[in-house]
């Protein structure tokens, strides 16, 4: 109860809880037979941040003694907890293996993320003729296999298939042509866990439709 820091609330009875702390006092219930596998059903469902900290660093500290299995979707945290991932889609396991290995075998090649000049904004966005342009220069200079994913103000998001070419290639193109591109800043990141998760998920809606 201290390290999820219920102390206060030890006297109450499980109906006057709020929510959030239901939740704390069930996964407490979890560990007083003391197991050597805990169960944990989506355990930071429904719990502040400053709980689900509190809920990591308990996990982390007990698996030292303990297995834990835990269902969740939240990929940063079985990002942060797990030391192996599996994941399910419509029931069916479609992976299992750390997430280092999960995201270098079914990422996708990388992230990269362009800021351009917040001068270019017309209207809170992009001109289409700009991203179009941008795009364009990304096919013909880097690899035709780029594809934008998300657009937030003047930040463009784009998944980078790495089929035969480098990182360095991708650096040094944009590196050499920022001025000219009217790029601010960018970065290069390996595929998220979210992003593996989603591709599962297309290729199950795919074949549904088949």
């Amino acid at each position: 109860m201290n390290d999820l820091e219920l102390q206060t609330h030890a006297h109450k009875r499980i109906q006057q809880l709020s929510g959030g702390n239901k939740r704390r006092a069930s996964i407490c219930a979890a560990f007083l037979s003391d197991p050597d596998v805990v169960l944990l059903d989506e355990p930071s469902s429904g719990i502040d941040p400053a709980g689900r900290r509190k809920l990591s660093q308990l996990i982390q500290k007990e698996r030292k003694n303990r297995a834990f299995v835990l269902t969740t979707h939240n990929m940063e945290e079985a990002e942060t907890l797990c030391t192996r991932v599996g994941i399910l889609i419509n029931g069916e396991l479609r992976c299992l293996n750390t997430c280092l290995a999960i995201k270098n075998k079914y990422g996708q090649g990388v992230i990269l993320e362009i800021e351009l000049l917040s001068s270019l904004l017309f209207q809170g966005k992009i001109r289409g003729a700009k991203r179009a342009a941008l795009l364009s220069w990304l096919h013909a200079n880097i690899t035709p296999n780029i594809e934008q994913t998300e657009e937030v103000s003047y930040r463009l998001t784009y998944q980078v298939s790495l089929d035969g070419i480098t990182l360095g290639k991708i650096f040094t193109q944009i590196e050499q042509h920022k001025e000219q591109l009217d790029i601010a800043d960018y970065s290069v990141t390996q595929a998220t866990l979210d992003q593996v998760f989603s591709h599962f998920a297309k290729k199950q809606v795919s074949r549904e439709n088949e």
